[in-house]
């Protein structure tokens, strides 16, 4: 009569399965804190952002956020903006897709070929210019409007200021 563990092939890959398992265990506990802990903790500050914030961040990354936080802070909830042509396609070209970041603000494409006239006929008190790229001719956002710069390529025109404003 044996008495003992018999090491059957079969028990020794139940033995290294079980081994694996406990490596794998191990493994996942180390990480807690090196890994799982910090991105709980950064999900949840992400699930405390706005709505168009999470979008923002997740669409377009976090400089599309810092820069939709900037446009927010400067241009007035009852203001007009006005945005770059539908082409060439850019983020900010879509009035729709603009319109969900940057609600309620009244937003109006300038047309493909009329550039220059409409930043010439937008010089409201409540008129602003989003600055993308080449957009607008900076000469002549110049001359109606103060440019504010988010960095340095972008940014937006806004209206002189006004004495009782």
């Amino acid at each position: 009569m044996k008495i003992g563990l018999q090491l059957g092939p079969r028990n020794v890959s139940r033995i290294v399965v079980v081994l694996l398992g406990l490596s794998v265990l191990y493994q996942e506990f180390l990480d807690l804190d090196g890994y799982v802990a910090p991105e709980i903790q950064r999900l949840e500050g992400f699930w405390s952002l706005a709505p168009w914030e999470r979008t923002a961040l997740l669409l377009e990354g976090p400089e599309f956020l810092d820069y939709l936080r900037f446009l927010r802070q400067i241009v007035p909830e009852d203001a007009r903006l006005i945005l770059p042509p539908r082409r060439p396609p850019s983020t900010f070209s879509n009035i729709y897709y603009a319109q969900y970041y940057l609600f309620p603000r009244d937003l109006h494409n300038c047309g493909v070929n009329e550039v220059e006239a409409c930043i010439e006929r937008v010089t409201g008190a409540h008129t602003y210019i989003i600055a993308l790229g080449n957009f607008p001719p900076r000469d002549l956002a110049s001359k109606h409007k103060i440019y504010v710069a988010f960095n340095d390529e972008i940014g937006v025109f806004v209206p002189p200021y006004t004495e009782g404003e």
